[in-house]
């Protein structure tokens, strides 16, 4: 995964989004992600976290109060979406967001791991074939 595997601080990570640090540390405590200290680093998986908080709450319309209780509860980001908009995440980020919206840092992350996730899962059927 290309993306996660940069090393981000708070402000490297606001600046390739175009955010301030508020607004980093403001999506931190939203979607319950631990804010690393002053000069540490995102992990891979804070970086996922944060992917998903994003893409609920700027294309499915889940607001920042409610992603705990409606997105995280229910399963995450893959259950909501098929319950909700009936359809698997990875097609409603390919074809239901434009290429414009593709194209930012997060549904990048989050496109990449899911095709990561497909090619996994056809490698492990046909090894078990």
């Amino acid at each position: 995964m290309r993306y996660v595997q940069r090393l981000y601080t708070q402000s490297s990570l606001a600046q390739e989004v175009s955010v301030s640090t508020t607004t980093i540390r403001n999506w931190c405590r939203f979607a319950d992600i631990t804010i690393p200290k002053r000069r540490s680093f995102f992990s891979c998986l804070d970086l996922e976290l944060l992917a998903y908080f994003y893409v609920a709450n700027q294309f499915l319309r889940v607001s920042q109060e409610d992603y705990l209780e409606e997105v995280v509860c229910r399963g995450g980001l893959k259950l909501y979406v098929r319950e909700v908009r009936r359809t698997e995440l990875s097609k409603f980020l390919t074809e239901f967001l434009t290429l414009e919206e593709q194209d930012y840092f997060f549904v990048k992350i989050l496109i990449e791991k899911l095709k990561e996730e497909q090619s996994n899962e056809s490698v492990n059927s046909s090894a078990a074939a």
